[in-house]
């Protein structure tokens, strides 16, 4: 369930930032192709830390979201991830969190 959750957000965050900052590739069928290299440790990779955090707060309340987002950089951590890069994310995450407080909605 949290996993399917954790998609359903990302893709959210994808297709607001495509609609709304700048679009990405689109494939055959339209849909947003996204990859390392247009995903990773950039714009896009920060937006998408934030929202889902945030909508883990607004699902469930910001201890949860926290926890989430740690053990997702646990995972990273076990593939190697360089430290600054989970610092970026935690902070991604810490922004998120706060924003999820704040909103009544993931739409807001």
């Amino acid at each position: 369930m949290i996993i399917d959750l954790k998609r359903e957000y990302e893709t959210e965050a994808y297709q607001y930032f495509h609609d709304n900052v700048r679009s990405f590739p689109l494939d055959k069928n339209g849909q947003i192709i996204i990859s390392a290299a247009t995903a990773h440790n950039n714009d896009v990779d920060a937006f998408r830390h934030a929202y889902v955090s945030g909508a883990f707060t607004i699902k469930y309340n910001n201890l949860a979201a926290n926890i989430l987002g740690q053990l997702n950089e646990l995972k990273g951590n076990l593939k190697d991830q360089p430290k600054e890069e989970e610092n970026m994310d935690l902070w991604n995450n810490k922004v998120g969190r706060e924003y999820g407080e704040k909103a009544s909605s993931r739409k807001k």
